[in-house]
Order: C-alpha cells, then sequence, then structure tokens
C-alpha cells in the first residue's frame, strides 16, 4: 500500500521534531517552520477544509511558495480536497474565458493581496482564514486530485489531472535517482505550482525529510545567499541559470552545491558551462511534461554525459520512437510513465494509455537521451510557458486588432520570444496595441515584437501558414528597410534606462514596479555588481527596498543595449563642466546617445531626461538619431528630484515634457504616466531645457543673495542669521534665504549650462553669473575664519586638528552624494595645512571620506583633542554634540564653525569655545 502525504509528514516530524522543513525566502528575510509545526499546521487545515464551498469543481490554490501556501497545500491535499494549481505572477484569474474560469472552480484560496483580484468572480478564502478557522473532523481519506495547468495540444491552454498518488510517486522518483536524504537541502527556485517544484521540490524533500528552500518572490540577491547558505540540490530554470552565470562569484567558503537540475526549457551549453563553473558543479537538464512527469533525467556518475544530453530514461518510463526518414534514428517520442496522467479536466485520457510528447528525440547506443525540437504548442520566456493560442484571444479583444497570430521565435541569443502578426484597423497602431497587452497580461506575455502585415497568408484549410507569414515578414523588412535599420530592426517589451545613477535608478525601479519591463544600462562593473546583490551603491531612502521589492524578469541589468530594439529608451547619464573653463561636457551625454541609435527602431522613443544646455537635444542627439532612423521620435523630459526624495518627487512633482513633435509628446506622457501622473506638456525640446536649468538657477540665485547678505553683515560686524530672521518675521514679499554653503551636482554646474547657452545665442545673464560667484567663494570664506580663529589662539595649523563633520553636500535629505560637496574644497585646502584633517558622516562610506583626503572617525574619537569642528550640514544627528560632550573632549579653546547654526542654542556663548557662523560679523 502506498503511503500517504500524512504519513511522511509524521514520520519527518517524529524522526527529528525540531528540524527545519521548509525556509522560505524573500527580500526582506528568510522564514522557517520545522516538521513538527508543518505536521500539525497541515493537519489543522485539513480539519478546517469543510468549511471551503461546496461545488463540483477544483478549488483554485494560488500559488506563491510561502509556507502558508505550502501548509495550505499540503493541508487541502490531505483533506482530498481537488486542488488546481496557479502561479501567483498569472492573469489566468482576471480572464473570464481563461481555462481556469471554465474548471468553475468552487472556491480560489491564496494570499490575503489576492482577495481583491479573486473574489470579483470567485469566492475568495485567504490563507490565514484557513489556518487559523474552527476545527472540524477531517472528511474520509480518498486520493485527491492535483490540477494543473499544461500547454495543450491545440488551442486554449488545458488543465491537466493528477492523482496526489502521482505527485507523491513522482518525489520517491526524485529521491531515488539522486540520491535524497534528511542531509539534503533542495533549494527550488521555480513555483510550487510546477510540475519541477511541486514533484521535484516539495513532494521530493516531503519523502526523504530533506530541507526545502523556497522563493516566494524570484530575487537575484536571495538566490545568490540561498546557494551559499547551505544548500545541496539547486532546481531552477535556463534563465536562473544564466541570471547565475552573469554575476561575479563572490569571495568566501564553497557552497556546499552537490547537484543543479535545470527544467522549463532548452538550456544553452554556454550558459550551462559558465552557471557550472559559478556554482561548482555541473548543471544538469531534465526533461518531462505535466502530463507525463519526468521522462529523462542526468545524475551523478563517474562518466561525463555527452553535451546535448538529457540524461537517461526516468525508471518506469516505457518508451519507443515513431522515427522519421533522418539517418540519426530522430523520431517522435511516445511514452508511458509511472506517474502518467490521469486525463484532462475535459476528457479522459484516449488510447492505450501511452502518451504522444510530439517532441523529436534521438537515443543513442548508451541509452542517452538527447531531445532535438519540442512540441510547438507553447513559447518558452525565461523557463514560463506562455500559450500563444490564449495570447491571440486576449490580444484580439483590442478593437483595432482585425486578424491576429501569435508565434514563437528564436532571438540572436538563442530564448524564445513572443511574435505576433497583426491586421490593424483605423489608427491603432503598435503602441496602442502594446499599451492594451500590458493591461491585460503580465509583463513576460507580452509580445517582444509585433508585425503589421495586410492580412495573413493561409493554407488551402484555412490555417495560418507560419513558413509563409515568416517569409513575408522578413521580405517586407528588407524591402522597406531600403539599408536603413530602422524598419529591420526587431522591437523588444522592454524600455531601457540608459545610466543607473541617483537619476536613473529611482525611475526604472518605478517603471519597474508599475508593470514595465525594464532593462538598465550601466558601463561601471562595479554599479552592475552591487545592484545584482541587491545593493545599490549609493543611499536613496525607498531605493533599496524597491530594488528587492521588483520581480526579476522585471528589472535586469546589463553594459549595453539588448539586440532587441527598446520601446523606449530614457537617457539619465551625468553631464558636467569643465572645472577649469566652466564649458560643458557632453561626452556621456554623446556616448549615450550614440549607443541608443545603434540599437534602436523607427517605433523607438528616445527620452534625454539629462540636464542639458538649451538646444542640445535638438542640435546634438537628433542629428545622431537620425543617423540611424529617418524620422526619430525625441523627448525631453527633465528631472527636478532631489537626492534623499528621488523615489516620493518623481511620482508627486510636475512632470516637465517637451519634445520633437506630436507624436513623441505623446508617447512620453503615455511612458511616463504610471510613475508620474501630474504632466506639464510643453510646446519644444529647448523650452523643457530650459525649464530645469532656470529652476536650478534660480534656487542658485535666492541661496546667492543670502549668502552676499552674510559676506557683508561679516565685513559691517552685523549677525546676517538676526538680519534675516527679522527681515522674514510677518513680512508678506519672498522670505530670504539663510545663508549656507551651496552644492550638490546639479546648483554647481546647471548655471554653467544656462550661461553657456544664453551666450552662445549673444546675452550673458549676468545675475546668474554673479549668484554662483558669490556662492563659490563661501568655502574659502569657511577655511579663512577657522585659520584666522586657530591662529588667535596661538596654535599653528601643522599642529592641529580639525574635524571636519558632514561630507556628504547636504544633511537634510539624507543622502551620501558627495559631488559638489563643500567638504571636497575644504579637504583640498586643509589637508596640506593641518596636522591631522578628521572626516565624518552618518551616510557616506569611510573609504569615500579617505579618498577625499579625511581621516575617518566616529564622533568620539575626531572630537577628542581636536582644535576644531567644522560642521557642514544639518543632519539631525549631529545634535548630539552637546555643550558638554565637545567641551570635555576637544582642546580649549575650541573652535566651531557651524555652517547651517544647527547647534546654536546649544554652543552660541559657551566659555572657552569660540562658536562661528556664516554671517556672524
Amino acid at each position: 500500500m502506498e503511503r500517504s502525504i500524512l504519513d511522511y509528514l509524521r514520520d519527518n516530524a517524529e524522526r527529528d521534531s525540531g528540524a527545519t522543513a521548509i525556509s522560505a525566502g524573500a527580500p526582506a528575510g528568510w522564514e522557517s517552520v520545522t516538521w513538527a509545526e508543518l505536521h500539525d499546521a497541515a493537519s489543522a487545515v485539513a480539519g478546517r477544509a469543510r468549511a471551503l464551498p461546496a461545488g463540483d469543481g477544483p478549488v483554485v490554490l494560488v500559488v506563491d511558495n510561502s509556507i502558508a501556501c505550502a501548509t495550505v497545500l499540503l493541508g487541502l491535499a490531505i483533506a482530498s480536497v481537488d486542488l488546481l494549481l496557479v502561479e501567483s505572477a498569472s492573469s489566468y484569474l482576471t480572464d473570464e474565458r481563461s481555462a481556469i474560469a471554465q474548471a468553475a472552480p468552487s472556491a480560489v484560496v491564496g494570499p490575503a493581496e489576492f482577495a481583491t483580484t479573486a473574489s470579483a468572480r470567485f469566492t475568495f478564502v485567504s490563507f490565514d482564514e484557513l489556518m487559523a478557522g474552527p476545527l472540524f473532523d477531517a472528511p474520509p481519506q480518498r486520493d485527491s486530485m492535483i490540477h494543473q495547468l499544461t500547454s495543450g495540444s491545440t488551442g486554449e491552454q488545458r488543465i491537466v489531472r493528477h492523482g496526489l498518488n502521482n505527485v507523491v510517486r513522482g518525489g520517491l522518483i526524485y529521491r531515488d535517482v539522486h540520491g535524497l536524504t534528511e542531509a539534503d537541502t533542495l533549494f527550488v527556485t521555480v513555483p510550487l505550482a510546477h510540475s519541477f517544484g511541486l514533484i521535484g521540490g516539495l513532494a521530493a524533500a516531503l519523502v526523504s525529510g530533506a530541507r526545502l528552500l523556497t522563493l516566494t518572490r524570484f530575487n537575484l540577491r536571495v538566490l545568490l545567499a540561498g546557494v551559499h547558505d547551505g544548500a545541496t540540490v539547486l532546481l531552477s530554470t535556463p534563465l536562473g541559470y544564466e541570471l547565475i552565470a552573469a554575476v561575479s562569484r563572490p569571495e568566501g567558503p564553497e557552497n556546499r552545491l552537490r547537484l543543479a537540475l535545470s527544467s522549463g526549457g532548452p538550456l544553452s551549453l554556454s550558459v550551462a558551462a559558465k552557471a557550472s563553473e559559478w556554482l561548482g558543479v555541473r548543471v544538469h537538464q531534465i526533461y518531462g511534461s505535466t502530463e507525463t512527469g519526468l521522462v529523462a533525467c542526468a545524475h551523478d556518475r563517474q562518466q561525463p554525459w555527452p553535451d546535448g544530453s538529457v540524461g537517461t530514461f526516468a525508471p518506469g518510463v516505457e518508451w519507443h520512437i515513431a522515427q522519421d526518414d533522418s539517418a540519426d534514428g530522430t523520431g517522435r517520442l511516445f511514452v508511458r510513465t509511472s506517474t502518467m496522467f490521469d486525463g484532462y479536466l475535459d476528457a479522459a485520457p484516449t488510447g492505450d494509455g501511452v502518451y504522444d510528447t510530439g517532441d523529436l528525440v534521438r537515443v543513442d547506443e548508451q541509452g542517452h537521451v538527447f531531445v532535438m525540437a519540442r512540441k510547438n504548442t507553447f513559447i518558452n520566456v525565461g523557463g514560463r510557458k506562455v500559450n500563444p493560442r490564449r495570447l491571440e484571444r486576449v490580444i484580439g479583444e483590442q478593437a483595432g486588432v482585425v486578424e491576429i497570430f501569435v508565434y514563437g521565435a528564436e532571438s540572436d541569443g538563442g530564448e524564445q520570444e513572443i511574435h505576433a502578426a497583426v491586421v490593424l484597423a483605423g489608427s491603432t497602431g503598435v503602441p496602442e496595441l502594446l499599451g492594451f497587452c500590458r493591461s491585460r497580461l503580465m509583463a513576460y506575455e507580452v509580445p517582444h515584437r509585433v508585425h503589421v502585415v495586410a492580412e495573413l497568408p493561409r493554407t488551402a484549410l484555412g490555417k495560418v501558414h507560419l513558413n509563409r507569414l515568416i517569409d513575408e515578414v522578413s521580405a517586407s523588412e528588407r524591402t522597406e528597410s531600403k539599408g536603413r535599420q530602422d524598419m529591420t530592426k526587431p522591437m523588444g517589451d522592454y524600455v531601457a534606462v540608459v545610466g543607473l545613477g541617483y537619476v536613473g535608478l529611482p525611475l526604472a525601479l518605478l517603471l519597474a514596479r508599475s508593470g514595465q519591463r525594464v532593462v538598465g544600462v550601466d558601463l561601471d562593473p562595479q554599479v552592475r555588481a552591487a545592484l545584482a546583490a541587491g545593493n545599490p551603491r549609493f543611499v536613496e531612502p525607498g531605493v533599496a527596498e524597491l530594488l528587492n521589492s521588483v520581480p526579476a524578469e522585471r528589472f535586469t541589468v546589463t553594459d549595453r543595449l539588448p539586440d532587441l530594439a527598446p520601446q523606449a529608451a530614457i537617457i539619465c547619464v551625468g553631464t558636467a563642466v569643465d572645472p577649469a573653463t566652466s564649458e560643458p561636457d557632453l561626452g556621456h551625454l554623446r556616448s549615450a546617445a550614440e549607443h541608443v541609435a545603434e540599437h534602436m527602431s523607427a517605433e523607438t522613443l528616445v527620452v534625454v531626461r539629462s540636464t542639458v544646455p538649451v538646444g542640445t537635444c535638438r542640435n546634438t542627439v537628433l542629428p545622431m538619431l537620425r543617423a540611424a532612423v529617418e524620422a526619430p521620435m525625441l523627448a525631453m523630459c527633465p528631472e527636478r528630484i532631489i537626492q534623499g526624495q528621488a523615489v516620493r518627487e518623481i511620482e508627486s512633482l510636475p512632470q516637465i515634457i517637451g519634445a520633437v513633435d506630436e507624436r513623441s509628446r505623446e508617447r512620453a506622457a503615455q511612458l511616463l504616466k504610471p510613475v508620474a501622473a501630474d504632466q506639464v506638456l510643453v510646446s519644444a525640446l529647448e523650452t523643457a531645457e530650459m525649464v530645469k536649468l532656470v529652476c536650478n538657477a534660480h534656487t542658485d540665485l535666492i541661496y546667492g543673495f543670502g549668502n552676499e547678505v552674510a559676506l557683508m553683515s561679516t565685513a559691517l560686524g552685523i549677525d546676517a542669521n538676526e538680519v534675516i530672521a527679522s527681515a522674514n518675521l510677518r513680512y508678506p514679499r519672498p522670505d530670504l534665504s539663510r545663508p549656507g554653503f551651496v552644492g550638490g551636482s546639479c546648483l554647481i554646474k546647471d548655471p554653467y549650462l544656462l550661461m553657456h547657452a544664453a551666450e552662445a545665442a549673444g546675452y550673458r545673464p549676468s545675475m546668474v553669473a554673479a549668484a554662483r560667484s558669490v556662492n563659490e567663494r563661501v568655502p574659502q570664506h569657511v577655511i579663512d575664519l577657522v585659520l584666522k580663529a586657530l591662529a588667535a589662539t596661538g596654535r599653528a595649523p601643522s599642529d592641529a586638528k580639525v574635524l571636519v563633520c558632514g561630507i556628504a553636500y547636504k544633511g537634510r535629505p539624507v543622502t551620501d552624494d558627495v559631488r559638489g560637496a563643500a567638504s571636497v574644497e575644504i579637504a583640498a585646502a586643509l589637508r596640506d595645512q593641518v596636522g591631522v584633517l578628521g572626516g565624518h558622516d552618518f551616510v557616506v562610506a569611510s573609504d569615500r571620506i579617505a579618498g577625499l583626503g579625511y581621516q575617518p572617525m566616529n564622533l568620539a574619537d575626531g572630537l577628542t583633542d581636536a582644535d576644531a569642528l567644522i560642521l557642514l550640514v544639518d543632519h539631525p544627528g549631529y545634535t548630539e554634540l552637546t555643550a558638554e560632550l565637545v567641551g570635555s573632549r576637544m582642546r580649549k579653546p575650541a573652535i566651531v564653525f557651524d555652517m547651517w547654526g544647527l547647534l546654536d542654542g546649544e554652543l552660541s556663548g559657551v566659555p572657552d569655545l569660540d562658536y562661528l557662523r556664516l554671517g556672524r560679523g
């Protein structure tokens, strides 16, 4: 008699009640459950199963790989509830004509956040309700049915029926073939709704007593952490191994991995080789289907497996090949397995129990299986099975679609892509069609490329003639291109963000969170490695959280654009001014525009977000794009965010949008609408460029006048801070700005970009120039004040210890950006004059502080025996610098310069302390 799930749970709990059964990983961390806890919780769920609504259809289980999900799955299976497993990243629940809807489910069980999605059409019960509701006696035992979505042989996706004993039997096969024991840790990076995850992962762990690791959301950082945190067996997809192979291998001890298995699509030899080198074990591809279970697999053995082989047939597999005319014995594979399905939900199995895989297979004399071609019923996108017939139905609901045919095609990189050939009516174009797709489909289901045709070629029986269609599309593109890349360049389903710094990365992540697939491009390998590990190289509130919550398939990072042209390319690279001449340096912008031009198509929208002199988009960027595309779409959409509030301000500030034409302006507005709903559409590229520059020049001017008041007050022996505070008090005119350092990468250069453009047009903006001149005098003024105060104490600078606090350019909002910071100029001036120059910042890393010429110090050590303290920013952490702390540690008389007056109330007037402020005469 075959043993049940409950038997295995009980055995594992009794063997070692404290042993970990499942650990579920997420960006926020890992949670775990022991075998004893899992046994009790699953048994309790089984006892609550009677609370589910009665019905003829199965219960849909939304599978998110969490511990709660696994517990409910096991509990409902114990209670003999028929289950239909659907992964959480699926659009099927909202599709009223999908196979799930046709199954007439009696209820949907899933995470609480799916209540809104599911309850509109089905009775919804959350995991929490099933795990905490009243207990009933468990219903009589019978073998429940596990239903899974498969590609189907024709038409819409179908639902496969498996008895629960098939799932257990499949787990036993994995256990025996790969020698799994309770000493193993199985790391499953695929959804448990898939056969590979359910049987190779959950069932195999259950029958072997091994620990199971899962990912509740695919995240490369968490995946790598799991590999290096005890995993001995890894189950992943070709995409997972490709991502692993693309990151740098970390230093440290070797992992414990002894076996790596790949399923979900063909694993290229190059990816397998790179991933195997990274992991330290060879990656084996397995072969099977939802209908049959495991058909063939490779396992550990002394003799190496031949390249391209998926191993030998699994135990219990009967097979034969209906050979074609090929000389090497290739033919169509028919199998009968010990885990054969019980039929489709809408039909019983036919024939003698032998399943026609539809795949072309070759078996050599040693019994090695080679899959030469898979059945063409679905498109494999990064390991996910996409049904083209379902896409045709969903996309065909767009009003402008007359006819559509969806098919898979191989990209230059060997991955499958979704192509859609469409006949469109009226004014409907590709952008409108793709927008509709994104609103109705998951990101991975959106076609990578859309071909607009006059009609679909058909056979005499009325079916679409695929070979003729491909030939006609190719010929049409060659004819229309006339040697230009704009018509021949295939289109992808992604948006590119070029430059992943303070401006580009937050925007890229917000777009990805909104559902857009984003490819981030950055030339810096350290930036790419840090992002792959889930750790941005700069501090910006909310960015790390976004990075680790966005699904991996929606945000990828590379050093160059993919071969497929992007839907849009947003240029976010930095622009600078020459420190000697103050002339604009647009080298990074030109390089980025050139790279985009090489990879764009006629339908690619190019957006410049970098800050540039007026006229740059039209005179520099546009000609580069026109060299590739006859009528490129170009928009200028400047950022106006401040560090420390980037995520919030992208979404809340009005987004300025200027463009070369109306089509580009509309596309840009549509692109940014999900993350920047408040939009200001302006008439021209130049207007948008000017808006950004005058905003920052105006800010520089306002601060410049405050600093002018401070410098005048110092000369006149007046306290500028009192003057400004009194002038602003209950006075209805615009406030005067308090004096202080004006820094940051934008304010120190944007006025020069504006002056350059204006002077090129014959006008010199004297106010802009004067404000910049005043603000640039402030750091040297501070240095002079401190050195003068030191001289007054009789101490030589070369014998003095000076502590500079606040290395970033500002303290509020918090940032670690040192570009244009006062600390840079002060370090350059003092590091060769004073005996010890210490540096402290609550956010900036020690290595960056040292790189500027400071000795990194904590506050206590930095204050000890210091002669002078220079406080450059108003970070709230510095309020801990009390009179007692400063007075007890610094040499007397102590010198404190406080740029923003943060400690005025605490230190002003303290004996043996010379408290200095900007503008205090």
